[in-house]
């Protein structure tokens, strides 16, 4: 699939792609740059679980997890870990 650049240098995602990764309008995006390759990677910024981004979100091996989901992770952790040790 090829996308050239508008004279303004931005690039159109195809909506195809955009459904498959569940980007809509106003979700953000951080772009790389790999100088020796010269590609471009995209990743979505925000919650890898809800998308929110807020002051609270931290990236833990790869992924981003906002306060909330973070939260409830621990939660659930807590109540798995107290059914196994309930064994």
């Amino acid at each position: 699939m090829t996308r050239h650049l508008d004279s303004l240098g931005r690039i159109v995602i195809p909506k195809e792609t955009c459904r498959l990764l569940g980007l809509h309008g106003g979700v953000p995006l951080e772009f790389f740059l790999n100088e020796d390759t010269q590609e471009i990677i995209l990743r979505r910024y925000g919650c890898s679980f809800c998308g929110t981004l807020d002051e609270e979100t931290v990236q833990y091996r790869g992924i981003y997890v906002c306060g909330t989901c973070r939260r409830e992770l621990m939660q659930r952790v807590r109540v798995d870990t107290e059914a196994v040790s309930q064994l």
